[in-house]
C-alpha cells in the first residue's frame, strides 16, 4: 500500500474504505469497485464481541485477529467434540496468503502468523481437552484422542483472573476415542478459563472463552500475553 492509504478509512466515522484497502480485499479486475463487503465482515465480526470497532489502525487489526482466533478455534473445537457423532473432523483452508491481501489466512504473505496460528496449532494436538458450550448440564469437558494407541494423563482448568482450580483429573482415553470428563456450571460472567493437560511428559495448553457480548477490548487484551 502507498503510506497515505495505510489507515483503511476515508471517513472513519461511517467507516468508508479507501479505495486501496477495496483493491486488497480482492478486486477481481481494475475496473471493479471494490469488495467492501469482504472488508465489512471485519467490522461485523469485532462488533458482535466488543463493545465498539477501533478507529485505531493498530488496535482495529488486534480485535479483528482475536475474533478471527477464537472463530476457528471454535469452529475445529466443534467438530472434534462432534467425533463419531456427526461428524469427525473439518477441513479447513487458508493456512498462507500467496500474494500481500486482506484476507483470513493465518499466515500472512510475509510468514508473520496471526493470532489464530497459535490458537488452531493447540487445538489440533493428537489428544486435546476441550470445553464445549453450556448445555442443559454446564460446559462440558471433553478430551479427544486421534491416535492408535490408549493415552493416560491429567488436566486441570482454571480461572485466567482468579487462578482458581475449576477442575482436575487424571483421564484415560482408549485409542481412537472420546471422552466426556465433567461439566463447569455455566456462568453470566466473561470469563478465560485456562486448560491445561500432561501425556507421556508432554504438556499441552488450551483455553475457554467464557463470552457474553458485549466485551472490553482491553479486557481480553490483558489475557493475549499470556494466549499467545
Amino acid at each position: 500500500m502507498d503510506e497515505e492509504f495505510v489507515y483503511p478509512w476515508q471517513n472513519s466515522n461511517n467507516f468508508e474504505w479507501n479505495d486501496q484497502w477495496k483493491t486488497k480485499a480482492v478486486r477481481a479486475h481494475p475496473s471493479s469497485p471494490g469488495n467492501d463487503h469482504r472488508n465489512d465482515y471485519l467490522l461485523t465480526g469485532i462488533k458482535s464481541i466488543f463493545n465498539e470497532v477501533p478507529r485505531d489502525l493498530d488496535k482495529f487489526i488486534i480485535a479483528s485477529q482475536i475474533v478471527q482466533a477464537e472463530a476457528m478455534k471454535y469452529f475445529v473445537e466443534f467438530w472434534r467434540m462432534k467425533k463419531f457423532d456427526e461428524g469427525s473432523g473439518i477441513l479447513w483452508w487458508r493456512l498462507r496468503d500467496g500474494w500481500p491481501v486482506i484476507s483470513n489466512g493465518i499466515v500472512d504473505y510475509y510468514y508473520d502468523k496471526k493470532i489464530a496460528y497459535q490458537y488452531i496449532k493447540r487445538v489440533q494436538t493428537d489428544v486435546c481437552v476441550m470445553i464445549g458450550d453450556a448445555k442443559g448440564n454446564g460446559h462440558p469437558v471433553v478430551i479427544v484422542n486421534d491416535t492408535r494407541d490408549q493415552v493416560e494423563g491429567n488436566f486441570s482448568i482454571k480461572d485466567a483472573d482468579t487462578k482458581k482450580v475449576l477442575l482436575s483429573k487424571m483421564f484415560s482415553i482408549s485409542a481412537n476415542g472420546k471422552s466426556l470428563e465433567d461439566y463447569l456450571p455455566e456462568t453470566d460472567e466473561t470469563k478465560l478459563w485456562l486448560i491445561e493437560w500432561e501425556v507421556d511428559g508432554v504438556q499441552y495448553k488450551n483455553h475457554y472463552f467464557v463470552f457474553k457480548p458485549h466485551v472490553e477490548l482491553d479486557e481480553y487484551l490483558k489475557w493475549l500475553s499470556t494466549l499467545k
